[in-house]
């Protein structure tokens, strides 16, 4: 009797956690948990797993399956669902699920394997994903359209162009169907002229493109405007309609032509994406009135711009040395209790960088790190720049310690701006200690590195040094320029040291002259 009563209970929690949205997931385990024995019932578990899956709640998800597993009663389809939720979280978990399947002698199906793949793909884990077709083929599986087309989803986010089209190739020659969606998925891994290619090879099979085809090929297309607004009018001519992500790619495309884009912002009502759009256009060409105008204008029709969109404000005033302005709207970022990221900061500090406001540079580092943000190398490189005028090497040590702190890979950009600083600060061991700390860590120099070296050493009358250095330089197999040579001559000619001079000079005279033949 007792048993008898659990199914219609059970029932009623499915119906009950198929009704709600993935919003409401935590509800769905509550329900779940009142269920008697709910764990052990397969199709009420399933239900929720696949609500915690679409939720983006897969951690949830697998501790429902490993209690089913502990109750002894899982099968395919809760096999199946489990895996579908780790499709935005954990490939690692999805095959894992899958060799469990193995285990307990349970054939899996193309949608499993589907959804594996799937999950692989989200984390660019592509040679995972390629590698289960050996397993599938095994089961004597025959690879359906679904699952192929997540396979060339998964090459094209590991930007892996050449694996996607072959796996398009092999459905063609395996007689699996292929459909927009096939060749939409190829072009995104492709560069815009493959990706072109697809497009026609995809109207020979008499298949229509979609508008997400469209969007595709425009991402695909940034920088080269012509070939944009040219797949626009193929949109228009097709009759094929333009949503607000088309028209955002469209408009990033465009981002070489800022009047292109600004003319297709203006086609329709401007939404937070568009707008962002538009600026990042406006920012690589330093119009940064312009992305002041459009942002009052979009403000005006109640349309909030978001992170994306401010930052891209802040680098349109930064490449314009407008410092004040990009200070000004990372502030007002501040109150209206934006989410505001290390892109904001870079531009700040960039543009106060520029405009020769070093300590307002410095204190920006020091706000993001109370934030409990983590800087990053261009941060990094333009406050270490910005600090080079203080000509203070306790400011630069200080705030280099702090960057080590900070776990910052550094690389060759952020070195040579620590070592420009020191040549700044007068500190020529700083210099060389800084030139030896990239050494040690596998960092290749640069003429410029050691040209800023060479001149920090000049400063300090260090001849024997700076001749060390310029040695070091070629034996590098690097070709030191005219700076380094003149600072190198000029050192010991104020250390009376004219014998090194008269080599220095040749050797600049053979520099000067391979430079004419270029």
């Amino acid at each position: 009797m007792p048993a008898t009563g659990r199914v219609p209970a059970a029932v009623a929690v499915v119906r009950e956690i198929r009704s709600l949205p993935p919003s409401r997931w935590r509800n769905a385990l509550e329900s779940l948990r009142r269920l008697d024995g709910g764990v052990g019932n397969n199709v009420a578990v399933s239900v929720c797993m696949k609500l915690c899956g679409q939720a983006r709640q897969w951690p949830h998800a697998l501790q429902l399956f490993a209690e089913l597993m502990a109750a002894g009663q899982p099968d395919v389809v809760s096999f199946s669902t489990a895996v579908s939720a780790c499709e935005k979280g954990s490939w690692e978990s999805a095959i894992n699920l899958l060799d469990c399947m193995d285990r307990h002698q349970l054939l899996g199906d193309t949608v499993i394997y589907a959804a594996c793949c799937a999950a692989c793909g989200a984390a660019s884990a592509w040679t995972q994903a390629l590698q289960l077709l050996r397993p599938l083929r095994q089961a004597t599986l025959r690879p359906n359209t679904i699952l192929m087309n997540a396979l060339i989803s998964a090459c094209g986010n590991g930007q892996r162009w050449e694996e996607a089209v072959a796996v398009l190739r092999e459905m063609n020659e395996t007689s699996v169907p292929t459909s927009a969606v096939s060749y939409t998925a190829a072009m995104a891994a492709c560069d815009w002229r493959r990706a072109l290619e697809l497009l026609e090879e995809l109207r020979l099979k008499q298949m229509f493109p979609t508008v997400v085809t469209y969007g595709t090929l425009l991402n695909v297309c940034r920088g080269h405007w012509e070939v944009a607004l040219q797949l626009l009018r193929d949109m228009h001519r097709q009759k094929i309609g333009m949503n607000i992500i088309v028209l955002g790619a469209a408009i990033t495309a465009c981002e070489a032509k800022w009047e292109a884009a600004l003319q297709l912002f203006g086609a329709e009502s401007p939404t937070v994406v568009t707008s962002a759009s538009l600026l990042n256009a406006l920012a690589q060409d330093s119009q940064w009135e312009l992305a002041l105008a459009i942002t009052r204008q979009v403000q005006e029709q109640k349309v909030d711009l978001n992170v994306i969109a401010c930052s891209a404000v802040m680098s349109a005033c930064e490449k314009g040395q407008q410092w004040s302005l990009a200070l000004g709207f990372l502030r007002l970022m501040q109150d209206k209790k934006m989410e505001v990221n290390v892109v904001a900061y870079s531009a700040a500090t960039s543009a106060c960088e520029k405009c020769k406001h070093w300590e307002n540079a410095v204190a920006l580092f020091y706000e993001l790190l109370e934030h409990q943000l983590t800087p990053d190398v261009i941060v990094c490189s333009a406050t270490i720049s910005a600090a080079e005028r203080s000509s203070s090497w306790d400011v630069l040590e200080r705030l280099l310690s702090d960057i080590k702190h900070c776990k910052v890979q550094p690389n060759v950009v952020l070195f040579n701006a620590a070592i420009s600083a020191a040549e700044k600060a007068g500190y020529w061991q700083g210099a060389t200690d800084l030139l030896a700390e990239m050494m040690q860590g596998s960092i290749e120099a640069t003429s410029i590195t050691y040209s800023a070296a060479i001149l920090a050493c000049s400063a300090g009358e260090q001849w024997q040094v700076a001749l060390g250095l310029l040695e070091q330089e070629k034996e590098g197999r690097l070709v030191p320029n005219w700076v380094t040579y003149a600072s190198a001559i000029s050192t010991c000619e104020n250390r009376l040291k004219h014998k090194q001079v008269p080599g220095l000079l040749m050797e600049l005279q053979d520099l000067v002259l391979e430079t004419e033949k270029l």
